[in-house]
């Protein structure tokens, strides 16, 4: 059995939200001067707030796993992230990263064995496509340490490993979505860390640039043995490259299993709708 590269124990967190809540109407009447007395409906948005809660959360992550958090929007996936990469403290329970509270671990340490993509693309970053690249290597300088020849040989490499040579001298925001988040993704590696956590990367892509970008998760998940954790609402994808899934709903797990033992019941049941799994010459199709 494999060892835990990172594993999640009674994990709970909670926070309140205030948000917008349905527009209310109320009929008013006035009298402008010296005109007749006259009616108008007023609307106005009042304030509420709304708890999150993730309680007593259980699983472990495997060197090497291909690792897919699903579960619907609000579900708590980017919580649960932020959480197993000490972004946000939880109120109870630990996150154990190599057998050793992730809270105790330093920024450079913790950098070392976690990159992060984010879901969010900088849209308006104007920068070199090198220079985004080498970003990734503040994992490995102290704190004001500029960069040396030998970090942006990293980040060459692995420029050249993701195909992105032609746009090395490219402005970033000048690039297609699928092009920035493989750049970003050679920034994530150029960190040179043991566990690449990805908040749902195929976001705002299209079908091709989707499954390009799979595609060469999978190929750094075997070649490289990277071990890959990230979350997704995407089914297809999901059950086409994990090795394992975990379903989320309502800040609560409701299973965690390798993509072939997971059955139609338990999508149906995550998703709030019918989901079917068609099995077929060894692959899973999702029909909903």
């Amino acid at each position: 059995m494999q060892d835990s590269i990172l594993k999640v124990e009674n994990l709970s967190f909670s926070f309140e939200a205030t948000g917008i809540s349905k527009v209310k109407r109320k009929k008013l009447s006035f009298q402008p001067k010296n005109r007749q007395r006259r009616s108008a409906n007023v609307s106005r948005l009042t304030a509420e707030k709304r708890a999150f809660f993730i309680e007593n959360l259980n699983f472990d992550l495997k060197k090497n796993d291909f690792f897919i958090i699903i579960g619907p929007n609000g579900s708590g996936k980017t919580t649960l992230l932020q959480l197993c990469i000490g972004n946000l403290a939880s109120e109870s329970g630990e996150i154990i990263l190599i057998g050793k509270n992730i809270k105790y671990y330093n920024r450079l340490e913790k950098s070392k064995i976690l990159a992060y993509l984010p879901q969010k693309i900088p849209l308006d970053l104007h920068i070199k496509v090198l220079d985004y690249v080498v970003m990734g290597r503040y994992a490995h300088k102290a704190l004001f340490e500029d960069y040396n020849e030998n970090d942006y040989e990293v980040a060459r490499l692995y420029i050249k490993k993701l195909n992105l040579e032609r746009f090395v001298s490219r402005d970033f925001a000048t690039l297609s979505g699928g092009e920035q988040r493989r750049v970003m993704l050679a920034s994530a590696l150029a960190a040179e860390a043991e566990i690449l956590v990805l908040d749902e990367p195929d976001a705002f892509l299209d079908v091709g640039y989707r499954k390009e970008f799979f595609q060469l998760l999978k190929r750094i998940n075997l070649i490289e043995n990277k071990t890959i954790f990230l979350a997704s609402h995407d089914l297809s994808i999901s059950f086409q490259y994990a090795d394992r899934v975990c379903g989320l709903k309502n800040g609560q797990i409701l299973f965690v299993e390798s993509k072939e033992n997971i059955t139609s019941k338990m999508l149906s049941s995550l998703f709030n709708t019918d989901v079917d799994i068609i099995r077929y010459n060894g692959r899973e199709i999702i029909a909903y």
